[in-house]
Order: structure tokens, then C-alpha cells, then sequence
């Protein structure tokens, strides 16, 4: 058995099965760097290169958001 689970600022998620993500739809997120952030999409099929210490790698058909009051997210803790 599936639970809704609880997280911290967001409340209790409405289900535990994933959403289909459109444009302009409201997220909320929380993370270990930026923690509690908020945004909306702006792209659901967007093809990014991110650069790693192994090379850039290529990421297809991702979803993008941006912050509504700041950065939506940030890097993780380098090394880690």
C-alpha cells in the first residue's frame, strides 16, 4: 500500500501517483540546499547539457521551473 506522504511547508501531497506536469503549473518543492521553494513550469520537454566531473552529460525531454520568489534550486554541496 501507497501512503500520501508529509512534508515539511508543502502538507500532505493530494496523492502518491506522480502528475502529468503543463506549462505554467504551480510546484512547490524542498530540498537540502535551497529547502522550501516554490515555481512554475515553463517548459515540459526541454533537452539540457549539465557538466560534470565525468563530462557533460545530456538530460532529454526534463521539466524546467522558475522560482516565484528566487532561485526554485541550486547545486547540491560539491562532492557529494
Amino acid at each position: 500500500m501507497v501512503r500520501a506522504t508529509f512534508l515539511p511547508k508543502v502538507g500532505r501531497l493530494q496523492s502518491p501517483e506522480p502528475i502529468a506536469a503543463t506549462e505554467r503549473m504551480r510546484v512547490e518543492k524542498v530540498g537540502r540546499t535551497t529547502g522550501y521553494t516554490t515555481g512554475v513550469v515553463f517548459d515540459v520537454s526541454a533537452d539540457v547539457k549539465v557538466e560534470y566531473d565525468v563530462g557533460i552529460l545530456a538530460f532529454r525531454d526534463q521539466l524546467l521551473m522558475r522560482g516565484t520568489a528566487g532561485m526554485f534550486s541550486d547545486r547540491g554541496t560539491p562532492g557529494r
